[in-house]
Parts: structure tokens; sequence; C-alpha cells
């Protein structure tokens, strides 16, 4: 049952990567997409990136807890719920970087044309 134990506590330190993540995004959805930077859109791809590798893990060691507690309906609860909210978060940042990878291609064509008039 060690196992087990060491497992979960593996399982709490991605969780608690998971909120920081979700700390770190909060104000970022309140950044209007005109705002935002070519910095920050890298930043937060690459924070992604990191997101899913988390994802990944987490699978992993969950699928280890469930093994060695097959029968524990409560694994497969917080299974479930620390998978919605890793799809929650990947979803969020997804449409999150759409949005400002479109603003900023925007803002590119709109300085493109000013120059061209300018010419």
């Amino acid at each position: 049952m060690s196992d087990v134990k060491e497992f979960i506590k593996i399982r709490g330190t991605i969780k608690s990567r998971l909120t920081l993540f979700a700390t770190y995004l909060d104000p970022l959805i309140k950044i209007k997409s005109s705002e935002c930077t070519k910095l920050q859109l890298k930043e937060l791809s690459l924070r992604l990136s990191k997101l899913q590798d988390l994802f990944t893990n987490f699978d992993e060691v969950q699928m280890k807890i469930e093994e060695l507690d097959p029968e524990s309906d409560k694994q497969l609860k917080e299974r479930q719920d620390v998978e919605n909210r890793f799809y929650h978060l990947i979803a969020q940042t997804q449409d999150l970087i759409e949005n400002w990878h479109r603003s900023l291609n925007e803002s590119v064509d709109v300085q493109s044309n000013a120059i061209s008039f300018q010419v």
C-alpha cells in the first residue's frame, strides 16, 4: 500500500502544478486580445506544451494508482475531476492563443496597409 501513497503524493504535486497554471492563466484571460504581445503569445504556447506533458504524466501516475487500488471508486472520481480540469484549461489556453494570434495578425495587416498608403 505504500506504493499507492507514493503515487498519490506525485499526483498531488501534479495537481499543484495544474493549480499554478490556472493561476497564471486567469489574468491573461482578462487581457484584450489587441493588447497581447508576441512574447506573451510565445510564453503561453510554451506553457501549454508543458501542461500537455503534465497531463500525460498525470495519466501515467493515475493508471499506476488504479492498478494498485483497482476497486476504489474514489480513485476513478479523482481521475475524472482532474482530467476535467486539464481539458478545461487546455481548451481555454488554445482558445486564447488562437484569439491572440488572430489579433496579432490583424494588427500586422493594418500596419502593412498603413505603410502601403504612405508610399
